[in-house]
Parts: structure tokens; C-alpha cells; sequence
């Protein structure tokens, strides 16, 4: 992996996470425009739970977001992916994967259960994601595959039911050239 520092993000930070994201969203990727708008909504409503930065010789390389997912039970914590993006300048050289690792240690030193993150790339299984076979643990999720990576026991599964935050859909979800 290329040198990376990763920490939280800052207030410093903002700008250049905001560019980073609107230009993913400038893929060729299909998400709503809605999408930048909505992860910012839960940025200054205070419903990220997890948000770790990359920076590479001073620039911003990377960013991970992650959620709380309002569970059945109390004693459950689960965290949904909001958004994992990589600069292209920097990708296929594991700062997606120390994101990932970062924000995972980070959700575990927090007490979660579990995150989970909606699609099926085979980067998410390489990650110690799981198929949620045979649960609709999310209903709002019905068309999507739902994947899920224990934080603390190793047979930890999400709750029956869990909610999405207010300002969250599947359809806003940020998941783009994390590897």
C-alpha cells in the first residue's frame, strides 16, 4: 500500500471530502443526484457514526462513512456503509481496504455488533463481509444484496429488523472504486 495517514475526518477536511465525493458521484456511476446532498444531511445531523479520512502526501485519497442502524434490541449496535470512495489517482493500492480496517477497529473500540454494507462485490467478502442469506433485516433493502461482517463474537448476525437513519435509502448510498 501506498504511505497513507488515516484519522478522523476534520473540519479541514470538508472541502476536499466534498470534491472527492461530488466527483465520484461525477462517474460513470448511476446514483441520483440526491446522494451528496443526503450523506451531507446526515454529516450535519450528526448521524455518522464512524467517518475515517486517507491522505496521501498531504491529499485527500480517501473517505469512509459509516451510520448506526437502529436495531430491534438495545444490546445491538449495527453500522451501515454510507460511502467508501478512493481518489483514482490512488486506487488499486489497498487505501480502500485501510479505510475499511480503520472504520471496522473504530466500530469494534465502540462497542458495534456489526457493520453491514448493501451490494455484492467480491471486494466486500475479501473485506470479512457475508451474504445475509434467507433475512430481510432491512426492508427497505428488498432489491439489494445485504452483507454483513461481525465486529465482535464471530457468530454475531443482525437483528431481525433493523431502520435505516432518517435521511438514508439504498438508492443514496455511496459505494464507488474502494479497492
Amino acid at each position: 500500500m501506498t504511505h497513507a495517514i488515516l484519522h478522523p475526518e476534520r473540519s479541514c477536511d470538508r472541502e476536499a471530502v466534498e470534491a472527492l465525493l461530488q466527483a465520484a458521484l461525477n462517474e460513470s456511476l448511476p446514483w441520483p443526484a440526491s446522494v451528496l446532498p443526503q450523506l451531507l444531511a446526515l454529516r450535519v445531523a450528526g448521524q455518522l457514526s464512524i467517518v475515517r479520512v486517507a491522505t496521501v502526501s498531504g491529499s485527500l485519497a480517501g473517505y469512509i462513512a459509516f451510520t448506526p442502524v437502529s436495531a430491534d434490541t438495545a444490546q445491538e449496535q449495527w453500522h451501515l456503509l454510507q460511502a467508501l470512495v478512493v481518489a483514482p489517482a490512488v486506487r488499486q493500492l489497498g487505501i480502500g481496504s485501510a479505510l475499511m480496517r480503520c472504520a471496522c477497529s473504530a466500530l469494534a473500540h465502540q462497542g458495534a455488533s456489526g457493520c453491514l454494507v448493501l451490494g455484492g462485490s467480491p471486494w466486500f467478502t475479501a473485506q470479512g463481509f457475508q451474504p445475509l442469506s434467507g433475512k430481510n433485516v432491512l426492508p427497505e433493502a428488498r432489491e439489494h444484496l445485504l452483507l454483513a461482517r461481525s465486529l465482535g463474537q464471530p457468530d454475531a448476525v443482525p437483528p431481525e429488523r433493523l431502520q435505516l437513519p432518517w435521511a438514508c435509502s439504498p438508492r443514496t448510498l455511496i459505494t464507488a472504486a474502494m479497492h
